[in-house]
Parts: structure tokens; sequence; C-alpha cells
């Protein structure tokens, strides 16, 4: 049963051979400490290793940039006393600014394509910044004030062009923003295929200029929604959601944010709706059943199952919003087990955040299999999850432009869909493979690694090969 249910995985992505294009050797007196991929809307790539100089006791950053016809440039090197923190980059001309963070200092380094001379400019900065927004020309940072008084923007083009915006915030409002920014947000990447978007209670967005906090606390009640355009006015508004659609009795909702419309999704006891909301006006602009309307092009079989697996206890339901080809919106209703599901938007800080969860995740299943508790067998458990994943009862609606449904949902995505977690899986389970980063394109990703000494880097490419 389990070779079925492999043999079921691959035929879903595959991936073609490796091309080893790229590996650079360490000096003697380089150490390595950590590496990053990133991916441009070129179709280039940045990876980025920092390594500690034993000889002069700094820590040296190196970047090699990646162009979309595969040729590899290798930029100017940056260096810091204290080992530095890779937080963002982005990609304006011939111009690749990073964002790091170094003993109490933002650090935004430029480095050029032309040549190899780099421009570093510091601001003074007490703690690590958490919320980070990557953007094609720029990276924004988010620095909430104590006790949700204020909201710092940092919005850096290159060193040599850094805005500082700071937003007061409304006395009623500062309790909700203090509890939004407590734990860190889910910052939603909407430039990716999405299939599930996150479960948190909190989630932020950046569209045209707005830069949109959106909490679901109350999720059987109400969506509220802070706005804020730091580069305008920079006043924050709020907005409250509360759908109309009568169900038995809301267990649960999720939420999505995609051209400026809200997408609610409130599960019930036997049934679900769908609100979407005009983040401007706050209006419910339409509504879906799934006893009315989405059972008409959904198979009862399907809705059954979707409604007897989303309202198990350990499920979440969630709500993921994809444009298409023909600039509809695709809708995804799905659900995921909340006790090892983890959204990822695939930004520079979350790679090693995914590593460092499943790894605590792994430990937590260890435990709790010790402990004579709930869970299965561990090798049977990966396999489990890993078609579990594919093989969920999903349900999809296809809107038009005026949000009417539609009974053809052939529509292709503008993003296709990359098991991004599960290449790193596999890449993970190589010997031969160290230090592990990877940007992902639209049919290929791009990987870098160190051998078991640490002593050479080696990047390459790999082809995505879609079986449909």
């Amino acid at each position: 049963m389990k070779n079925l249910l492999f043999a079921l995985l691959l035929a879903t992505v595959t991936t073609s051979y490796a091309t080893d294009i790229f590996n650079f050797k360490l000096n003697e007196n380089q150490k390595f400490e950590s590496s990053c991929s990133v991916s441009f809307p070129d179709d280039a790539t940045l990876h980025v290793v920092v390594v500690k100089n034993t000889e002069t006791k700094k820590y040296d950053v190196l970047p090699f940039f990646m162009n979309n016809e595969g040729n590899i440039k290798e930029m100017g090197t940056a260096s810091f006393e204290d080992k530095p923190d890779l937080l963002s980059s982005h990609k304006v001309g011939s111009t690749v600014s990073v964002l790091m963070y170094s003993r109490r200092n933002l650090t935004v380094t430029d480095f050029s394509l032309n040549n190899t001379m780099v421009i570093t400019e510091s601001l003074e900065l007490r703690k690590r910044p958490d919320n980070i927004i990557t953007q094609p020309n720029q990276s924004i940072v988010v620095v909430p004030g104590l006790n949700g008084k204020e909201l710092e923007f940092i919005l850096v083009g290159n060193s040599q062009s850094i805005k500082q915006k700071t937003t007061e915030v409304p006395k009623e409002y500062q309790r909700s923003i203090k509890n939004i920014f407590a734990t860190n947000p889910d910052i939603i990447n909407t430039d990716e295929f999405v299939q599930n978007g996150s479960i948190g209670n909190n989630q932020v967005y950046y569209e045209n200029g707005n830069f949109i906090m959106i909490t679901d606390e109350n999720k059987d009640e109400q969506i509220e929604a802070f706005i804020v355009n730091p580069e305008n006015d920079g006043s924050l508004t709020r907005k409250v959601f509360t759908t109309t659609a009568q169900l038995d009795k809301i267990k649960d909702g999720n939420s999505y944010l995609m051209d400026g419309k809200i997408f609610g999704m409130y599960l019930g006891k036997k049934d679900f709706g769908i609100s979407v909301f005009d983040i401007e006006t706050g209006e419910e602009s339409k509504k879906f059943l799934l006893s009315e309307d989405i059972s008409q092009i959904e198979s009862a079989r399907k809705t059954e199952e979707y409604m007897k697996s989303a309202t198990k206890q350990r499920m979440r339901p969630t709500i993921a919003v994809n444009k298409t080809k023909n600039n509809n919106y695709s809708v995804i209703i799905d659900y995921v087990d909340a006790t090892n599901y983890v959204y990822h938007n695939w930004m520079w800080m979350h790679q090693m955040m995914m590593m460092q969860q499943m790894m605590m995740l792994q430990q937590q299943q260890q435990t709790m299999i010790r402990a004579g508790g709930f869970g299965p067998n561990p090798t049977e458990y990966e396999i489990d999850e890993m078609f579990y994943e594919e093989q969920t009862n999903s349900l999809n609606i296809t809107l038009d432009q005026d949000l009417n449904m539609l009974r053809d949902k052939s529509d292709p995505t503008k993003y296709q869909f990359v098991d991004k977690k599960k290449i790193m899986d596999n890449l993970k389970e190589s010997k031969d493979f160290k230090n592990i980063s990877a940007a992902f394109l639209e049919n290929e990703y791009h990987y870098m690694y160190t051998d078991k000494q640490e002593e050479t880097i080696y990047i390459r490419t790999k082809e995505i090969i879609r079986n449909y």
C-alpha cells in the first residue's frame, strides 16, 4: 500500500535530473555559517552565503547571482562585525539590495551586477524585525510600537533610498494592534500559487500601497481589518465585515484577501458559506452557500466528504484565492491538520523557519510516541502525511470579475502549483547535501548546498515537470 501511495505522489509533480552549474570552494580562512536563496520576477535568482573569516574575525556575505539564462556572477563581498541575519532582497535594474540585521542595526547593502561595488547604509533598530514584506522593487519593514501605540514603516528602495514613516494608532485600536503583533502575523504572498494560506488569527497583506492587517480572532462572528497607506496620509482605518449567510452554527472560519476583496469562509455543522466583502465600502458584495450554490457544480460525494473531514476536531478550514489567466478568481476551499500545518510564503526567513519547525515537529512526534500517546509509527506518518496533502477533499469554484460563479473551471491559474515543501524534503534526504536553500521559478528551481565538510558550495538547477 505504501508503494502505491508513493507512486501516486510522484505522478503529481516530478523533477528532472539536476544540472550542476556552479561550484565555489571556500578558502581555508572561511568557515560556512548560513545561506539563503531567493527568486526575482524576471526569473533570476540570488544565492547568498555567510562565512566567518577566521583571519579578520568578521562575517563575510558572499552573493551569487544567476540570470534567466543560467549564467552565474559572483558579486562583491560585504563584511560585518557580527553575524548578520538575512531578511529580504529585491532587484531594481542592475542593483540587488539585501536587507540584513546585525548588532542592533538594520543594514541595507547594494550589490552591483556590473562590478564588485558594494554600498551599505545602516539604521539603528533595537531588535531584529519580524515583519518584512518583499516587493519586486522594494522591501518594507514594519516595526510595531510599544503597546500598539504606533506603527513604523521602513520603505527600502536601495541603500540611498530609505523612507521612514510613522503611523499613530488611535487609542481605541491600540489593543487590537498590540494583539496582532503579539505573535508574529502571517505575511501572505499573493504573487504565487496558494493552496491553503494561513490558519493563524492574524494575517498581513500589502496591496496597492496599502498595508492591511486582518484578524479572524472571533472566527465564529466577524472579520476585522486595519488599513494604512504609509506613503499617503498614514492614517489608520478599521473595517468590520459580517456575513449574512444563514448557517445553523458557525464553528470556524478563515479569510483571504485578493484585489481589494475579502473572501470569508464560515464553517457550520452541516453547511458552509462564503462571503465576499469590498474592503473599501465594507459591504458584502456576494455570498454563496454549499447547500444552495456550490453543490450545483460539485458532486454530492465531494461535498459530503469535505464536510465530514473539515469538521473533525483537529482540522481547520482554509480558503485561498488565485487569479486565473483570464483574470477570474479560482477559489479553493480546503482544510488542514492544525497540529502540523504551518503557512510558508517562501520568503527569506521562512526557508529557515520551515527547517526549524520541521525539526521541532519531528521531536514532538517522537516524544508523543515514546510516551505511548496518540500517533502512528513515524515512518508511516511521513508517507501518509505526504499523501494526505495531495489528496484532500478540497472544493474549487471559479468566479468571474463580477463574482458570478462559473460552471467551467478549466481557466488555468496565473501561477502554477509547485510543492516546495516536498521538493525541499526530497533534497534534504540526500546524504551528500548539507545546508540546502532553494529559489523557485515557474518551471524550474535553483538550489544551493554545501558538501558534508562545508568546504565547497554548489548551485544546481532542476526542471519541474508536471504530469496532469
